[in-house]
């Protein structure tokens, strides 16, 4: 599966892409949501690990663009504040999770496996021809 981690973080980005890379997921950083925001239409679906605070688009504001666009990526928002509401809102909108800074790796192949179950469903329901 395709990950794309954004995250103005960089040491983040990077050891975080290290990791799954190892786990065998292709994966594709950026360092800002206007970056992603700006080609995601373009890319392979796959699963987005989402920074909730970051300069420009937030997290939450990129979900929803994503979201506007019909996009078949699959959000994992990742957060260093844990604020709850915005947690809310973000599972309201489709979020797979809501991952709390420092996540532990287990936890994120587990929702990253949820998010890849969810991407499967998507996938197969929108190439399921309607009878006329």
């Amino acid at each position: 599966m395709q990950i794309y981690v954004v995250d103005d973080d960089s040491d983040l980005r990077k050891s975080v892409s290290i990791s799954l890379k190892a786990a065998g997921f292709s994966v594709q950083s950026f360092a800002t949501a206007d970056a992603f925001i700006s080609v995601a239409n373009d890319l392979t679906p796959g699963c987005v690990l989402l920074d909730y605070c970051m300069p420009g688009l937030d997290g939450l504001e990129a979900q929803r663009l994503l979201q506007f666009s019909d996009s078949l990526h699959r959000i994992i928002l990742c957060t260093g504040v844990g604020e709850i509401p915005e947690a809310v809102r973000a599972m309201r909108a489709g979020a797979v999770d809501v991952l709390a800074k420092p996540y532990r790796r287990g936890e994120l192949l587990d929702a990253i496996a949820r998010a890849g179950a969810e991407l499967e469903k998507l996938i197969s329901s929108r190439s399921v021809p309607t009878a006329s």
